[in-house]
């Protein structure tokens, strides 16, 4: 998607767009295909309860864009192919689950920057022990 800037300079990216587009049907329809050969007597019910794992491994591997695409593709395959929202309690079941993936795409995202801001800062750390004349400017750049 692009570069986001972080505090201590450098960059976080982001996968293609298409790459997690690609990524996160595949998980979805894993998800549903888990659902479709193993838990086919669930019928209407519990229509989301395969794409939390989609959804978080989504993220996982492709980061925020990854996880939105997988929540929406999520949301179609279930209110199209599954179970579509009729009552009341069909829609807010389904603003349930995109509440939880807000969640757990927010959590994993935080994670990821949090893992790469350790790298970057483990990188940075490596360099100025090994450069010991440079260690002033690793220092003014964190």
């Amino acid at each position: 998607m692009g570069d986001k800037e972080e505090p201590g300079g450098g960059s976080y990216r982001y996968p293609s767009f298409w790459r997690s587009l690609g990524f996160a049907t595949l998980v979805v329809a894993a998800g549903l295909s888990f659902r479709v050969l193993f838990l086919s007597g669930l019928g209407a019910r519990l229509p989301y309860i395969t794409f939390y794992p989609s959804v978080a491994a989504a993220t996982l591997a492709g980061g925020l864009p990854a996880g939105v695409i997988a929540t929406i593709l999520s949301c179609l395959i279930s209110c199209f192919m599954i179970a579509p929202p009729a009552e009341t309690a069909d829609w807010l079941a389904l603003a349930v689950f995109v509440g939880n993936c807000a969640i757990i795409v927010g959590l994993t995202e935080a994670l990821l920057r949090a893992r790469w801001r350790a790298e970057t800062a483990t990188r940075k750390s490596q360099l100025a022990q090994s450069h010991p004349g440079e260690r002033a400017a690793a220092a003014a750049s964190a």
